[in-house]
């Protein structure tokens, strides 16, 4: 008998806490439960197609280059950006025109480590542009924020006409990971023009990609599925490349995923200082992977 009242009072215990817990959302309910939706809602009834983008070793001048997670391995960060990466732009210097930074540039930023890349970047003669991660920045207001406002005069979303695309770089963790709604009305009143388009943005832009994202850090939404911004973006003659750089730090993760949706395509790429690192190529409106690896 005494062991019946003890198994009930447990049971009213936890069904009291369940109701509770539902009720109040406490700040980790609310966490877990957002990130298990996004796990749980990764298909829709127009389902994405996979997608193939052509690996190539070289390429021709005047290629823009999209690099993520740029500072490499995540055991071993360099004081720089990794060291194969340094050994890609150094020995491809010539034949680049553009260098677009899809975030997590540092593990650990500075005002010395952004000096240090400026003046890097600026030896090979190499322009270059930045879509912050939460290394970079972090989220929202703080102090590796005002160390990367203080030292780059950007203005997000960032407009560029790159290679035969108009190429947008958006803040994802100012965000807290997607397109904020100005990045959204911004990229759609391009919709009309003959240019493609290309996002750069941190965060992987739909919930497809969260699986192979190199943490869930930050995230309080439900993204989108890749369909749902097919709609948003809804002209089918205009193609729109989102590349997000939060992958590829370790082996596990690939180096490049791609899902196409009618005109929009998702790319995920970044590197892990591995001799299977990729970054992203794009010149005369085609878009490429390239091996950084260089086996000399």
């Amino acid at each position: 008998m005494r062991s019946y009242f003890i198994i009930s009072a447990f049971l009213f215990t936890g069904l009291l806490a369940g109701i509770l817990i539902e009720r109040t959302e406490p700040l980790p309910y609310r966490l877990a439960k957002k990130v298990a939706k996004n796990l749980l809602t990764t298909t829709s009834a127009s389902t994405p197609t996979e997608c193939d983008i052509a690996t190539i070793e070289r390429f021709s001048e005047s290629a823009n280059i999209v690099i993520g997670h740029a500072y490499g391995s995540p055991g071993a960060p360099s004081a720089l950006i990794s060291d194969n990466l340094r050994l890609f732009l150094e020995k491809n210097k010539t034949r680049i025109r553009n260098v677009f930074f899809s975030g997590d540039i540092f593990s650990v930023p500075s005002k010395q480590r952004w000096s240090d890349l400026a003046h890097y970047m600026k030896n090979l003669r190499l322009k270059y542009f930045i879509a912050p991660g939460n290394h970079d920045v972090g989220f929202f207001d703080n102090t590796s924020r005002d160390i990367f406002s203080d030292f780059h005069n950007f203005s997000y979303p960032i407009i560029k006409y790159a290679g035969g695309f108009i190429v947008i770089l958006v803040d994802t963790p100012n965000n807290r990971w997607g397109l904020s709604k100005n990045d959204i009305d911004v990229i759609r009143s391009f919709n009309d023009g003959e240019k493609p388009i290309i996002v750069i943005g941190h965060h992987v832009f739909t919930r497809e990609f969260l699986h192979i994202s190199n943490s869930n850090v930050g995230l309080n939404k439900t993204l989108p599925s890749l369909a749902e911004l097919g709609k948003i973006f809804e002209n089918k003659d205009k193609n729109i490349f989102l590349i997000s750089g939060d992958t590829g730090a370790i082996q596990k993760l690939p180096r490049t995923t791609c899902s196409r949706y009618n005109n929009i395509m998702a790319i995920a790429n970044g590197v892990g200082n591995l001799k299977n690192d990729e970054v992203i190529a794009f010149n005369d409106m085609r878009i490429w992977r390239v091996k950084v690896y260089i086996n000399e």
